[in-house]
């Protein structure tokens, strides 16, 4: 009965937020910005940028692991 419940009111009441609001709607003490206010917030800015290396940062580590495999593997055959 819950189950039922939580999907319907997922899919009839409750709205996604999109990942750059988020951090707006939930980690802000502020209830509402004027435009111009939300376009310049440091907060928002910083968080944002932080979260664009961190996802950079993960999208090279891969290839970065690889050269150092590829060193410890020719070791092992000499």
């Amino acid at each position: 009965m819950l189950d039922w419940l939580k999907a319907f009111l997922k899919r009839h009441v409750i709205d996604g937020v999109p990942p750059d609001l988020a951090r707006c709607e939930f980690g802000c003490k502020k209830l509402q910005c004027e435009h111009d206010e939300w376009a310049n917030c440091k907060r928002r800015i910083a968080e944002m940028e932080s979260a664009l290396l961190a996802e950079e940062r993960s999208r090279r580590a891969p290839s970065t692991a690889l050269p150092h495999c590829e060193t410890m593997i020719e070791a092992k055959a000499q």
